[in-house]
């Protein structure tokens, strides 16, 4: 269970905080932002393809567009 928390929480000090969701972890955690998505999430947050996306190729969305994030530099 810790393994769990240390890959999916944020941890300050001594403590993790993780989302009220946190048992119902859907297909959103494992998509990553880009400044060149290759998928995008609609009004609903339901997400689609804006292209084919080849087997094996990472789903990426552009955070920005569906949630107020500050997207670090690196993540460009």
């Amino acid at each position: 269970m810790r393994k769990l928390y240390e890959d999916y929480c944020v941890k300050t000090g001594d403590k993790y905080g993780a989302p009220v969701s946190f048992n119902r972890i859907n297909v959103s955690w494992y998509l990553n932002h880009s400044s060149k998505p290759n998928a995008y999430v609609d009004q609903n947050y339901r997400v689609f393809a804006k292209r084919y996306i080849n087997k094996g190729e990472e789903i990426t969305l552009d955070y920005k567009t569906f949630m107020e994030v500050k997207i670090p530099t690196r993540w460009k």
